[in-house]
């Protein structure tokens, strides 16, 4: 996985993230089980060796209002 962090002139970030097959694959299967079992949670690490994004956790927030992003798919048109 490559993880990238963009910063926009408004201060707001965007993370990219891109997966080849066998880890779309594992986050799916990753998913389903937090999905299952709220309490688990997972994380995406690299070495620390390098900068940039170093770990991203995800987890079950057990509260849809607590959310403030949502999907999005097709072509998106990026803040400045």
């Amino acid at each position: 996985m490559r993880a990238i962090l963009n910063e926009f002139e408004s201060g707001a970030s965007g993370l990219s993230l891109e997966l080849s097959t066998s880890e779309i694959d594992s986050l799916i299967e990753a998913l389903l089980v937090l999905k299952r079992d709220p309490e688990w949670h997972f994380h995406y690490r690299s070495s620390f060796e390098e900068p940039g994004i170093g770990d991203i956790e995800i987890s079950n927030s057990g509260n849809e209002k607590y959310t403030y992003l949502e999907l999005v798919t097709g072509e998106v048109i990026y803040p400045k």
